[in-house]
């Protein structure tokens, strides 16, 4: 589960992961869990037509691609770094732990 949104010889790779609970509260993906609009098939002109019948809709291209913010490294980049990610780890291992020992 690693966010990615990035473009390599001209291809753009987009990885849109829900993440477990436990993946969010450590910042290794987004908090802010939902759907990513990759492509936009909305008619951009009153020139394009739609075969299914639908207005709105273009299957010609509409829109085209939705530009997304660039992520490689989510934890890295957005999540507070490698010493969060650590600090974030250790803590919830220690929690896990106590967990168990009540139990």
């Amino acid at each position: 589960h690693r966010p990615k949104d990035f473009v390599y010889n001209d291809i753009r790779y987009i990885h849109n992961p829900l993440g477990k609970p436990a993946e969010r509260d450590m910042n290794m993906v987004s908090n802010d869990v939902d759907f990513q609009k990759v492509w936009d098939c909305t008619k951009s002109s009153n020139s394009e037509t739609s075969t299914s019948g639908a207005d709105d809709i273009s299957y010609a291209g509409g829109k085209g691609e939705v530009p997304g913010m660039r992520v490689v490294r989510f934890w890295e980049e957005q999540g507070g770094g490698k010493e969060a990610l650590e600090r974030n780890m250790k803590l919830r291992r220690s929690k896990r732990r106590s967990v168990k020992t009540k139990k």
